[in-house]
């Protein structure tokens, strides 16, 4: 049978955010209060609570003090951006996670958000702004890895996909060469290398990759 090739997609960031609170379609502060309350008693003290998706169309504009609070634990940080990307929000003081105080000012491009009384409010506009605390989150274990990695593949295959073109980390592609020597890789897999790689050490991971 014919497959879809989808030429331009982050599976192994889907896959972690399939790890993450899922907020999409979450109509009320209730609603998006009790999807994140569930997550608590399966989450380790001192670990991130994440979550992606809530949206504004549905009268969640922002997520009040009130709401932030209100699911809050002593056992975990929480961050969550909204189904647009560029705004995230947590439900505790971010100056407590990455230094930002009322006086810091807005990174280029970017908005660090205030209450009535001058001070962050936990709302953070565009992606240099959200990076003062994204840049804290703890990198995936291997097993997080692998398992979102899974369950990426197992929704690309539910709606046809069978190769896709990935841009991703060299641990995304080190997990997926994992999967493969398994008899595990139900897609066919395109990584294109980070850009950001010193010429040598690109040729290097091509050289590896095609041999992988």
């Amino acid at each position: 049978m014919p497959g879809f090739n989808d030429a331009h997609l982050h599976l192994a960031s889907g896959g972690r955010a399939k790890l993450a609170v899922d907020l999409e379609g979450a109509k009320s502060i209730s609603e998006f209060q009790q999807r994140v309350r569930a997550r608590v008693p399966i989450t380790k003290p001192g670990e991130w609570v994440t979550g992606s998706g809530w949206d504004t169309r549905y009268g969640i504009r922002r997520i009040s003090r009130h709401a932030r609070t209100s699911t809050r634990s002593r056992a975990t940080i929480r961050c969550f951006s909204r189904i647009s990307p560029g705004t995230s929000a947590s439900p505790i003081p971010r100056r407590w996670i990455s230094g930002i105080t009322a006086s810091t000012p807005n990174p280029s491009g970017g908005k660090i958000e205030h209450d009535a009384k001058g001070e962050p409010d936990g709302m953070l506009e565009e992606d240099s702004a959200m990076s003062l605390v994204t840049r804290k989150i703890p990198a995936a274990t291997p097993v997080q890895r692998r398992h979102g990695i899974e369950l990426a593949m197992q929704e690309a295959t539910a709606n046809g996909l069978t190769s896709i073109q990935d841009y991703s980390s060299w641990n995304d592609f080190l997990t997926y060469r994992e999967l493969k020597q398994e008899g595990k890789l139900t897609v066919r897999v395109t990584e294109w290398l980070t850009f950001e790689l010193p010429l040598g050490a690109a040729r290097t991971n091509a050289a590896r990759g095609r041999h992988g």
